[in-house]
C-alpha cells in the first residue's frame, strides 16, 4: 500500500504484483470465519437427524431412512420419482404430503394410498402449499434435489 503510487504504467504493474498476495487482517479474519463455518456444516452433516416418513423413528442419515422405509414398508421413494416423471419440487411435494397425511390419518392409511408405488388421488403434485416443510430443516427435502435435469442449476446462467 505505501510501495504503490499512480504514475507510469510500468510502476501500476509493480503495484498490482507487489499487492497480489497481500491480506488485510480484516480479509483474513473473515477467511477464517468461513472456514470454521464450512467445518460447521460438516461436523452437522455428520451428526444428521432425519425423521422417518412413517413414525417418529431418528435416524443418521437419509439413506438410512430410505433404506428402513424399503426394508420394513416395501416403499421405494426413487421408484414412486422415477415412475411418476416427479422433478425435485414434485418429490419435495410428495414428502410434504405424506407427513401432513401421516399425522391426519396415520401411517398405515397412507401406506395403503401410495399401494404399489403410486401417488394417491388426493395428492396435488402442483399444490403451492405442499412446498412448505413440515419439518423445520427437514434433510429428506434436500436429498432428492437436483436429481433431475429440469432443475435450476449454474450452468444454465452461461450463454
Amino acid at each position: 500500500p505505501g510501495r504503490c503510487r499512480l504514475g507510469a504504467k510500468d510502476e501500476e504493474d509493480e503495484c498490482d504484483r507487489a499487492t497480489e498476495g497481500e491480506e488485510s487482517g480484516e480479509e483474513q479474519q473473515e477467511d477464517e470465519h468461513w472456514d470454521e463455518w464450512g467445518e460447521d456444516q460438516e461436523a452437522e452433516g455428520a451428526q444428521e437427524r432425519v425423521v422417518d416418513l412413517f413414525s417418529d423413528r431418528v435416524f443418521g442419515s437419509v439413506a438410512l431412512m430410505l433404506e428402513h422405509n424399503l426394508e420394513k414398508h416395501a416403499l421405494n421413494l426413487h421408484l414412486i420419482k422415477q415412475q411418476h416423471g416427479l422433478d425435485s419440487y414434485g418429490t419435495i411435494r410428495l414428502i410434504n404430503w405424506i407427513r401432513r397425511q401421516v399425522e391426519v390419518e396415520g401411517a398405515e392409511a397412507v401406506l395403503a394410498e401410495l399401494g404399489t408405488h403410486q401417488l394417491p388421488a388426493a395428492f396435488d403434485r402442483e399444490a403451492e402449499d405442499l412446498l412448505l416443510p413440515v419439518l423445520r430443516e427437514d434433510p429428506v427435502l434436500g436429498f432428492f434435489f437436483g436429481e433431475d435435469d429440469d432443475d435450476w442449476s449454474s450452468d444454465q446462467d452461461e450463454p
